[in-house]
């Protein structure tokens, strides 16, 4: 699609499709075996580069996302995105895009795949926190918003409640491993409860104290065995065995828990008739 004219082409791939990430590891492969030659040195040299007043690096990538951590100063950082950027145009005939790459210090913060990266004091010192940005609670607010507006009170509740669960149940279990995770889902959880709240009184024309009788129970809505997930069901997680998540389904070691997916069926978000569902 380009400018909503859809365009047929043998080149490239479509941006969002599930074919992009796979090809973006297969060919990015080349990028990680050379920043090998800086994240692979054994402690002994990386402490005599430290010696020499050399920076030391960690490169870590996700699909065509990848970030450059250095210990050294501003311009051995920008050394090394020059570096990046010809080989990156010499070997693989890839742009590094400039606007996108930028420096900055960790105690500034950066966001790396939706979650904020920053340093800062800790009872026991500097210490560096993975959080959720501002950006990531008001997008997820607004999708609840949009669901719950009041152009939408004639959709069925079955369907309304099967679609907030879906949404509410991917954002927490994205976001339960980081730091305040907690009192971030409370907040996502106020507003949650009188978005349907106010969208169950317009929809029986209904005031609030009887909107709380006929379907409030347990801190949320629940209508015929159909339950509205809170945030606060998915207890937030810490990582303590190791610095790196590791990949819970590729990994052989048995005393990493592999993590249950869900068995929800999967939600359209539509309905032939609004309301027909109920």
């Amino acid at each position: 699609m380009e400018k909503r004219t859809f365009r047929d082409t043998t080149l490239g791939t479509p941006q969002g499709g599930i074919v992009s990430p796979l090809l973006a590891n297969i060919y990015l492969h080349e990028l990680d075996r050379y920043m090998e030659r800086y994240t692979a040195l054994p402690r002994w040299e990386k402490t005599k580069r430290r010696r020499r007043k050399e920076a030391n690096f960690v490169y870590v990538r996700y699909a065509d996302d990848f970030v450059v951590l250095c210990n050294g100063t501003k311009r051995q950082a920008e050394v090394m995105r020059a570096e990046l950027s010809l080989f990156l145009k010499t070997t693989l005939c890839l742009e590094l895009s400039k606007e996108k790459t930028q420096i900055t210090h960790l105690n500034e913060g950066f966001k790396f795949l939706g979650f904020w990266i920053c340093r800062a004091m800790g009872q026991k010192g500097m210490i560096t926190r993975v959080t959720i940005p501002k950006e990531a609670m008001d997008k997820v607010k607004a999708k609840i918003d949009l669901a719950l507006s009041p152009s939408r009170h004639q959709d069925s509740i079955m369907t309304k409640i099967l679609g907030l669960n879906r949404l509410i149940g991917g954002w927490c279990r994205y976001y339960r491993y980081t730091g305040k995770a907690s009192s971030q889902f409370g907040k996502l959880d106020h507003a949650l409860f009188w978005s349907m709240a106010h969208w169950l009184g317009r929809k029986f024309q209904i005031k609030m104290p009887t909107v709380m009788q006929r379907f409030c129970c347990d801190s949320t809505f629940v209508i015929q065995k159909q339950r509205l997930s809170r945030a606060a069901d998915f207890p937030t997680r810490q990582y303590k065995q190791r610095f790196l998540k590791p990949n819970p389904y590729l990994t052989q070691e048995r005393r990493f828990e592999r993590e249950d997916l869900p068995n929800e069926s999967y939600w359209t978000g539509h309905e032939a008739r609004p309301g027909m569902a109920d």
